[in-house]
């Protein structure tokens, strides 16, 4: 019900509010049905063994082709239809790291440059400092970025944010699909803006499709009452990265898995080889794993 409310939403977008009560359309959507069942009771079983109290949201799209294979937006639609896989916005926190680790090694940084993550104090202006803090509130000395990305190292992705530039990140941020809201600092190192699972998803994906990035796409195709006219959602491509800088950020990912904050999959990843980053924000209220 989800995917379909959100096909509702498009079609609206597409033809105007009323074409959808006029009726007799007919939509091929980009949808795995097998993929969208096992999706959505994968998503209600996993979040309930948590607690019957809460929320969560699933996405599944193909890179290659933008599809979007299986979206669930919530637990139950009848009794709560907010739509979380492709309206709500919440912070993202470390699940934003790869695309900052992605814009420096688009500037020449390399996976072994070592970064020391001792405490460092930054002016916000009006009297006001921060100074950013580990998650586990405990200092490592000196990692290279690749070991600071697996185990989500906060001081050192502020610190390499403060290198490659604020306003660097968000021409990067903006080229791969993910427009930033002004002001931003250097926070966003810690995933402060807020995204859609949806567009998150979209801006990884060029990770896993050697820089490619393919727009996501719901429908397919529609046509008319009496189909003898019809409208075509072609796919489409751009290059957002290089294809080695893709390559190098999914090799750092797959580390994630094997000993960084997600190595709770380290079995799955060493017979299934698989890259990917999580990401919470304060006292759990949010977390989220995007992998490919």
């Amino acid at each position: 019900p989800y995917y379909l409310a959100h096909v509702r939403y498009k079609l609206d977008e597409l033809f105007g509010p009323g074409i959808i009560e006029q009726g007799g359309l007919d939509v091929i959507s980009a949808m795995n049905l097998p993929l969208q069942r096992l999706a959505e009771k994968t998503l209600k079983d996993g979040v309930r063994r948590l607690s019957p109290d809460l929320q969560g949201a699933l996405l599944a799209l193909d890179p290659n082709t933008g599809n979007v294979l299986a979206a669930v937006g919530g637990i139950d639609f009848d009794k709560n239809p907010y739509d979380r896989a492709f309206i709500a916005k919440r912070q993202p926190g470390s699940a934003i790291k790869p695309l900052i680790y992605a814009a420096a090694l688009e500037q020449g940084f390399t996976a072994g440059d070592i970064f020391n993550d001792t405490p460092v104090t930054y002016d916000r202006g009006g009297g006001n400092v921060w100074t950013p803090k580990n998650y586990d509130h405990k200092y490592h000395g000196d990692q290279s970025l690749r070991e600071a990305l697996a185990y989500s190292n906060n001081v050192i992705a502020v610190k390499l944010l403060n290198e490659i530039g604020v306003p660097y990140f968000e021409t990067f941020a903006a080229r791969v699909g993910l427009p930033l809201r002004a002001p931003n600092d250097l926070s966003l190192a810690l995933g402060t803006d807020e995204v859609s699972l949806h567009d998150l998803v979209a801006v990884y994906a060029p990770l896993a499709a050697n820089g490619v990035k393919a727009s996501p796409r719901t429908i397919l195709r529609t046509f008319d009452r009496h189909r003898q006219s019809w409208t075509e959602t072609p796919p489409a491509w751009q290059t957002v990265m290089s294809p080695g800088v893709a390559y190098v950020t999914t090799q750092m990912l797959k580390d994630v898995l094997i000993y960084g904050t997600a190595r709770g999959l380290k079995n799955f990843a060493l017979k299934r080889p698989a890259a990917g980053k999580t990401g919470t924000t304060d006292d759990y209220h949010d977390a989220w794993f995007i992998g490919y």
